[in-house]
């Protein structure tokens, strides 16, 4: 496993494998390794060595670190100022089954964004510039330490979710934001999902929510405040300097009956777990990410005939279902038939936590796949940089 230390080492590392014609498998800590079709590679490399913070300007709320740093080492640093990312980004670790840690590197490339992202956006609109060694060898950068920098092409929406497949990311300056005063969640037990857009609307009119998801009686995370009869869980956050008041204000709007309010320590841990994934720790088959128009959300999870008890959770502000793979059941084709083309459905995790052979990520038409194919051929012509990590054919 080759670990430079510079961005120079790591240039020479990749062009010395163009050279010999030698594939990488490139990571970062590896937490994340299981998402993914298994990389054809006889040789990896992992950018651990190129770690440190980089420069931190809290009052222009903007952070450069290497791509190796560990997240929860940058996290810590912007804690200190009372600072975040507000994409809130996933740790899944324990859905992963994955040690190590997490590096801001493999944040930006696998692009696992949290219940904000809504509101806040995602990890591409929080990504204000990097550095980067392409498939050539090449050092190259785009972007810079402000918001509205236009020098060149913006490569930002390229890397994002590249899965290491386009260039190898040496730093990253990401845009930070100040944390919350406050954070209330209302929870509402024993609604089904019919009945989750019409319990958002009511509650949004109470003030700018920052989530809002549904668990199903199986899926309701081990977590005292939830403890008691199992229900399925509606649970909307608000977030800000009267995050509390909002809370009880939408709870009055709903009428008290089987509900409830978290404040701030509670409500955090609580959106920690679902932001992580928590409810479906020990669910086995494939876990399914599964994207698509919230008004086709309901349809497709009835479409799926779960078995009781089975963990199932919706971010529907951000129209995103995570859910174990029942037995038997043609996820896409149920996708399909619900939402037409417009859905997406990914693998996040193998049923035996390993990268699969089967199509891990949604298929892409042929004219999709013909520009991602060419995309992936400017940036690394002889295709050295995790092959077949995202399909088969680059």
């Amino acid at each position: 496993m080759s670990e430079p230390l510079n961005e120079d080492e790591l240039s020479s590392l990749v062009k010395e494998a163009v050279t010999t014609g030698t594939p990488l498998e490139v990571r970062g800590g590896g937490t994340k390794r299981a998402i993914g079709r298994p990389v054809e590679a006889k040789q990896g490399m992992t950018t651990r060595g190129l770690a440190g913070i980089v420069d931190y300007d809290p009052t222009e709320l903007v952070i450069t670190a290497l791509a190796g740093t560990p997240v929860h080492e940058v996290q810590a640093a912007l804690a200190a100022r009372s600072q975040q990312f507000a994409f809130e980004p996933r740790d899944l670790r324990a859905l992963l089954g994955a040690n190590g840690d997490e590096t801001l590197g493999g944040l930006v490339c696998a692009n696992l964004s949290g219940p904000r992202r809504f509101a806040a956006g995602g990890v591409r609109d929080h990504l204000l510039g990097f550095r980067a060694v392409s498939g050539r060898g090449e050092i190259f950068k785009s972007g810079g330490r402000v918001v509205k920098n236009v020098t060149g092409y913006d490569l930002s929406k390229l890397v994002v979710g590249s899965f290491g497949t386009l260039a190898i990311l040496s730093e990253v300056t990401l845009r930070v934001t100040p944390r919350p005063a406050e954070t209330g969640t209302l929870i509402v037990s024993g609604r089904e999902i019919d009945r989750f857009a019409a319990t958002l609307d009511v509650a949004s009119g109470a003030g700018a929510l920052t989530g809002g998801a549904y668990l199903t009686a199986g899926a309701r995370v081990d977590f005292p405040h939830l403890a008691g009869t199992r229900q399925a869980t509606i649970a909307v956050r608000f977030e800000g300097d009267t995050a509390i008041a909002a809370a009880n204000a939408a709870r009055k709007r709903l009428g008290p009956a089987d509900t409830d309010v978290l404040e701030t320590d509670a409500s955090t841990e609580l959106w920690a777990a679902i932001r992580d994934l928590a409810p479906l720790l020990g669910s086995d088959g494939n876990i399914w990410r599964v994207s698509l128009r919230r008004t086709a959300i309901a349809a497709f999870v009835e479409s799926l005939d779960l078995p009781e008890g089975a963990p199932l959770m919706v971010d529907w502000v951000g129209g995103q279902i995570w859910f174990a793979e029942p037995q038997g059941i043609d996820v896409r084709a149920r996708l399909h038939a619900a939402a037409g083309p417009d859905g997406h459905a990914t693998v996040i995790r193998a049923a035996d936590h390993r990268p699969t052979e089967t199509s891990v990520f949604h298929p892409q038409s042929p004219a999709v796949a013909a520009l991602s194919r060419r995309i992936k051929h400017h940036f690394d012509p002889k295709g050295i940089l995790n092959p077949g990590r995202l399909y088969a054919d680059y």
